[in-house]
């Protein structure tokens, strides 16, 4: 158990939590919430792959592990424990609340697309199995490992309504809590499996649903950037004004579903992407039919990638925005991305930026 009591935290102001290779980060926002001041360093020895709370219990919160380790703070991120439920040697790709429940039931995506779901923060949880009889999952894996479980939405107001996104597999939709689900990749490319005999597969990088609109997502991809405005039954391949056909990085402006933020990677040979020259964020104010490049206040030389939980909007005074990069430097942008700000370099790849009130 870390002990780190000694720190301060004031839960009524801005919270920003860095998930690292080498642990947890956790600043404190001023009153402006535009400057942050580190608190502490937690669970040091971990590399941390995933990190969330539920918006009605914001003092609780979960954190996954790349070697399958769950930890459990209920003090904002001061002190952290390990939680009853473990996935040894399962990496554990995503955590996500399930607001149609009660405050500390969460979703976990583990690595190869294995599905669990916790009602109490981790004490206990089971396999949601349907997800492993959807045809083909014995083939979800690539030419880079097992299928990365990057998103699980559950949408607003429809209980038991679920949205999946997962690398070298596609999206998947469930309307009844994850018991069963269907195929909603739909008009995304596929590309053929490295076995013979196995599935053509989509390879989805991110996912991402507006909570006003909840017939509008986005979707990057290896082969383009995708709008959907149907409800996943059909995407619209907006990638046309982007500088490569790869996106990773995704984020939304809370307020306006017609507004996109995407990160646009170099496709190389290497298992992770490189973005080589001038680190950029592209933004769209009309659903992707025009991009514009974002990247005053960003490194020019950045030689750098950015994962796919480490950009994030916010809605704060308008709508903020947060990136961390595997070189450890974390920026901010308090109006849309036109301008950015170095907050905080933490010596380790961040693999997840999360932000609270």
């Amino acid at each position: 158990m870390e002990n780190l009591s000694t720190a301060k935290i004031s839960p009524d102001g801005g919270l920003m939590y860095l998930g690292t290779a080498r642990g947890i980060h956790v600043l404190q926002a001023d009153e402006r919430k535009t400057n942050w001041t580190p608190l502490t360093h937690a669970l040091a020895g971990h590399d941390i792959s995933a990190l969330a709370w539920d918006a009605r219990s914001p003092g609780s919160l979960l954190a996954g592990t790349a070697a399958g380790e769950l930890f459990t703070s209920g003090d904002y991120g001061l002190n952290w424990e390990p939680a009853a439920l473990s996935f040894p040697g399962q990496k554990i790709w995503t955590i996500t609340p399930d607001h149609h429940r009660a405050a500390g039931a969460f979703y976990l995506g583990l690595q190869a697309g294995h599905l669990f779901y916790t009602p109490d923060c981790g004490a206990t949880g089971e396999e949601l199995a349907g997800l492993r009889e959807v045809p083909g999952a014995s083939y979800w894996f690539g030419p880079f490992g097992p299928a990365i479980f990057h998103s699980i939405i559950p949408v607003e107001g429809q209980p038991g309504s679920i949205y999946l996104g997962l690398s070298v597999v596609g999206i998947l939709s469930s309307s009844d809590g994850g018991q069963s689900w269907q195929d909603t990749t739909a008009n995304i490319p596929r590309v053929p499996h490295e076995l013979p005999e196995g599935p053509a597969l989509a390879d989805i990088h991110k996912l991402a649903l507006h909570p006003l609109n909840p017939a509008r997502l986005y979707a990057t991809t290896h082969y383009g950037t995708f709008r959907s405005d149907d409800g996943a039954k059909s995407w619209e391949n907006i990638t046309a004004g982007l500088p490569f056909e790869m996106t990773r990085p995704l984020a939304l402006h809370p307020q306006d579903p017609e507004t996109v933020f995407v990160i646009a990677h170099e496709d190389t040979d290497d298992s992770l992407p490189i973005i080589r020259g001038p680190l950029q964020v592209h933004r769209s104010r009309n659903g992707g039919r025009h991009w514009e490049v974002l990247e005053s206040g960003l490194p020019q030389q950045a030689n750098c990638a950015i994962l796919r939980d480490a950009f994030i909007s916010h809605l704060g005074q308008n709508c903020d925005l947060y990136l961390g990069t595997n070189r450890g430097q974390v920026f901010a942008s308090y109006d849309e991305g036109d301008n950015w700000q170095s907050v905080v370099e933490v010596g380790a790849s961040v693999r997840v930026v999360r932000v609270s009130a």
